[in-house]
């Protein structure tokens, strides 16, 4: 669907994790529903968990997150995470 990253003023910890796990960064933003209005371009820094509101130049503080969850969505998600990292057994050796 092309949805890379979910800004929220909270998010539920089953949905955080189910948001890493499929790779989609989820930023909570506490602050972000008054901060853009419609039609506003945001930038998000996602190094820094930072949100810059692109029309009026202001930055909002994400809540940051262990880098370890960063790393899985990063890497696309759990499953490219540890293919990336040679730890998924073939489910069909013969076809190695």
């Amino acid at each position: 669907m092309g949805v890379t990253c979910i800004i929220a003023e909270s998010i539920n910890g089953l949905f955080f994790r189910n948001c890493a796990n499929y790779g989609v960064f989820a930023l909570e933003c506490p602050g972000i529903s008054k901060f853009i209005e419609e039609g506003d371009e945001i930038e998000v820094e996602f190094g820094q968990f930072t949100v810059r509101n692109k029309r009026t130049g202001e930055i909002l503080q994400g809540t940051r997150f262990p880098e370890m969850v960063l790393e899985v969505m990063e890497a696309g998600g759990i499953y490219p995470m540890m293919e990336a990292k040679d730890l998924l057994e073939d489910p069909n050796p013969e076809t190695a």
